[in-house]
């Protein structure tokens, strides 16, 4: 029966042997009530009615069953008014005498119902209501009975009680208070308030202060209890008030009930709320597995519980986190065996028990033998550790997969930060090379010569802070490196070196690796060969930790590497190194352009002779073929790697020169410009790597070069400052054929601009003198022409045609004077 029904039982009437009387009802539920009257087994029949204010019913009760109604009509006791609460049944009865009173008590105890009498008035039973006290010689009292709702709250797991307003009696607790509380319900019956005895000291106060809200229906409290075995659990306790007709408080009634397991659960989900928040705010995996193996001692309850995570070979499993509620756990080893069930979780994604020898898998001294591992995706495993078997229940594995989940969460979200972190960093690095090479780019086109473009270069890497110091460098001999500029922690300078030469063997073989194979190398962990020397010893002690070779090169030709020193390794990464080679490129073709200019204007030179024997290009092949000679006329690069040939061939027949040519690889097309049955003048676009080729690429400018029988005779001249073993050298390597045969250094007389006018004006007539400057004057070379020929030759009173061949005839003459044999070379 709900607390918002109220049942009242009209005066009883005998019928035939049966006890006949009226209910009126009031209640929310009419349906629920009626059901179950109708199945209660002391009801005989039951035929309701409706009045539209309240319910009523008129009940045959069965003597046989109704057990206080069958002592009623025994001892000629009369029911004046009854009503229902919850728990019990309220009647107030009328007797002829207090003897007939006192017979139907004794009756009602021997029928084990124990009434509980209150007196009010002579000639009645004040209270029947099944508590445990006496009868008093009064005529009118009232009483309660036992109902199957009374029956059904003295086996339910909540403790259910009953109390005075003023907490002076405890009129009714049921056998659960015994099951949760530890004690008998004794104590009650002596002192209502006992059970706060047994309450956490941490709560006694709180609980007692609000005992005095439960008569207004507001007190609603969770606290602990410590049992007398030394169990703590949590009760939440709530209580109703009960008012009689008038409105007055007459009793509180309450349940308890053990909420411990709610308790645990709702610390587990607020440990794995926190767990989660701490995650989220992790920044490293290391820090994520902490959160996740501390989580799992205080909120799980196991003994152990470690991370593992995949090292840098993928090829076994370490930890980085563990925590034990012993303090002496050693750190666990790492795990690379196939046949491990810790490996194999973590191989395979799939979970796996330890049922024992887990302190053997993981290589610890601990009694801990029974365990979990749960793969964390691809980031690891987490391994769960007890003593016992049976600290994982189904709860716990529940929470164990939640904790797993979350932690695998954790760690991919960390990663990706890492990720993008890491890629932050690189595009961060990467604007910062792209401004240097910007910078170098500029200066360098504003540079002329080879020191100043590697001491731009050098200056401007280790302006920033990523690089230690900066070097370029050339092969020597031995295990000695040329430092040709260098500078921070690099500088000659700073290392008490007495020259530009350095004994350096890694240097050394780091520089043949890179400009033999003309690829970017990085070399980590520098000091494990144990080099030693001055320069050494300053990098070192400046923190280097690793160096990055550039190779210089432009077309076949080497110019050394660029070194760059830094303490963090992890900048070199693939598309640095990427833009780094291009760099390397562009330096090294700034170099070849300085040493060209350096070769072209300097009064000294040294003077190379070469003699390639074999195929070595095509121009061997074909005077080879045609027993032919073919003379270099001149030359023009065309880009880094084509050259325009002009050939003079004398003893083959152009048309034959011309079908050789178109059906060669190496010729990207051929023109002939002058030619008959005897040979002829001819340009050719030609790619590849021959001699000549690697020459111009290193900045000479060619002399001459003739082939004659299938070999080849160059003369090239050099800067003085060259490094004519390293031309030398990577000559032999592109053309095994070739050799140096002659070397001399070159003295060039210095041309003023007065000797450069002397020589035009020798090979110009006054006519064409004349005609030039006039043409200059009168803007014939601008665009548009501000005067036609035309125009200059009705100056002259002459045709336009005249004109026209007075201008071509100054015009080479100002070009021959310009490459004449005795300043730069070609033959004529």
């Amino acid at each position: 029966m709900s607390e918002s029904t109220r049942v009242e039982l009209e005066p009883s009437v005998y019928d035939d042997g049966g006890l006949a009387r009226y209910v009126r009802v009031e209640t929310d539920a009419p349906e629920a009530f009626d059901a179950a009257l109708r199945t209660d087994r002391a009801v005989a029949a039951a035929k309701r009615h409706d009045d539209g204010t309240c319910l009523r019913y008129r009940i045959s009760w069965s003597v046989e069953e109704a057990d206080v109604l069958s002592l009623l009509t025994a001892h000629d006791v009369v029911v004046e008014r009854a009503h229902a609460t919850a728990c019990e049944w309220v009647f107030r009865l009328r007797a002829p005498d207090e003897a007939t009173l006192t017979d139907f008590l004794e009756a009602c105890r021997d029928h084990d119902l124990s009434p509980h009498v209150r007196e009010t008035g002579s000639g009645a039973l004040d209270e029947y209501d099944g508590g445990a006290a006496d009868a008093e010689s009064d005529d009118t009292r009232e009483f309660g009975r036992e109902t199957p709702f009374r029956q059904i709250i003295d086996n339910i797991e909540e403790v259910v009680w009953m109390t005075d307003p003023e907490k002076d009696e405890m009129i009714y607790v049921n056998p659960a208070y015994e099951e949760v509380w530890g004690q008998s319900r004794d104590r009650l019956s002596e002192n209502p308030l006992a059970f706060l005895d047994a309450i956490h000291p941490d709560d006694r106060e709180r609980v007692r202060a609000s005992l005095d809200r439960q008569p207004d229906g507001e007190y609603d409290e969770e606290y602990r209890i410590r049992r007398p075995d030394g169990t703590t659990r949590w009760v939440r306790d709530r209580a109703v008030s009960i008012t009689d007709d008038e409105g007055n408080v007459v009793r509180v009634a309450g349940i308890a009930e053990d909420v411990t397991d709610r308790k645990v659960r709702e610390r587990l989900r607020a440990s794995l709320y926190d767990a989660t928040q701490s995650m989220l705010g992790a920044t490293t995996s290391e820090a994520v597995a902490e959160i996740a193996v501390q989580t799992a001692i205080d909120a799980l309850g196991t003994s152990v519980a470690c991370v593992y995570v995949p090292d840098d070979g993928d090829d076994a499993l370490s930890p980085i986190a563990y925590a034990a509620d012993e303090a002496s756990l050693d750190a666990p080893a790492p795990i690379g065996d196939s046949e491990n069930p810790v490996w194999d979780s973590f191989a395979n994604e799939r979970r796996s028990a330890c049922d024992d020898a887990l302190a053997d898998l993981l290589q610890v001294q601990t009694d801990v033998q029974s365990g979990r591992v749960a793969p964390l995706g691809g980031y690891g495993v987490l391994v769960f550790g007890a003593r016992t078997d049976d600290v994982f229940g189904d709860e716990t594995e529940r929470y164990a997969d939640i904790l797993t989940a979350i932690t695998e969460a954790g760690l991919g979200q960390t990663e990706r930060e890492a990720r993008l972190e890491r890629q932050n960093e690189r595009l961060s690095d990467l604007s910062r090379l792209n401004a240097v090479i910007r910078d170098i780019n500029t200066e360098v086109a504003a540079t002329t010569s080879r020191e100043a473009i590697q001491r731009n270069v050098c200056e401007r890497f280790t302006a920033e802070d990523a690089y230690l110091a900066a070097a370029i460098c050339g092969q020597s001999s031995g295990d000695s490196v040329r430092i040709r500029e260098s500078a921070g922690a690099a500088d000659s300078r700073a290392t008490g070196d007495a020259g530009d030469h350095v004994d350096a063997p890694f240097l050394g073989d780091l520089l043949a690796s890179t400009t033999g194979t003309e690829t970017v190398r990085v070399e980590r962990d520098t000091d494990e060969r144990g080099d030693t020397g001055p320069w050494y010893e300053t990098l070192h002690g400046a923190g280097v930790e690793a160096v990055v070779a550039v190779p210089l090169v432009s077309g076949n030709a080497a110019y050394g590497a660029l070194l760059l020193f830094t303490d963090d390794p992890s900048v070199f990464d693939e598309e640095f190194l990427t833009v780094l080679r291009e760099l390397g490129q562009m330096i090294g073709r700034a170099i070849r352009a300085a040493e060209t200019r350096k070769t072209l204007l300097t009064d000294t030179a040294t003077e190379l002779e070469f003699e390639v024997a074999g195929p070595d290009s095509f121009f061997q092949t074909v005077a080879a073929e045609f027993d032919c000679r073919l003379a270099l006329e001149g030359l023009v690069p065309a880009d880094s790697d084509q050259l325009i040939f002009y050939v003079d061939a004398d003893g083959v027949p152009a048309e034959q020169l011309v079908e050789r040519a178109a059906s060669s690889p190496a010729v990207e097309s051929v023109r002939t410009i002058s030619g008959g049955a005897d040979g002829g003048l001819f340009e050719c676009h030609v790619d590849g790597q021959s001699a000549i080729h690697v020459l111009v690429a290193y900045g000479a400018t060619i002399r001459s070069a003739s082939v004659d029988g299938g070999v080849a005779r160059i003369v090239a001249e050099v800067a003085p400052d060259t490094e004519v073993r390293s031309l030398v050298s990577n000559l032999e390597d592109a053309c095994p054929g070739a050799k140096l045969v002659r070397k001399r250094e070159l003295d060039r007389p210095v041309r003023t601009v007065q000797q450069f006018r002397e020589s035009l004006a020798d090979r110009l007539t006054d006519r064409q003198v004349d005609v030039l400057h006039s043409a200059y004057l009168a803007g014939y070379f601008e665009w548009p022409r501000e005067s036609t020929a035309e125009d200059i030759a009705a100056s002259f009173d002459v045709s336009s045609s005249t004109v026209h061949f007075h201008l071509r005839n100054a015009l080479r003459a100002l070009l021959e004077t310009y490459y004449e044999e005795d300043y730069d070379g070609i033959p004529e």
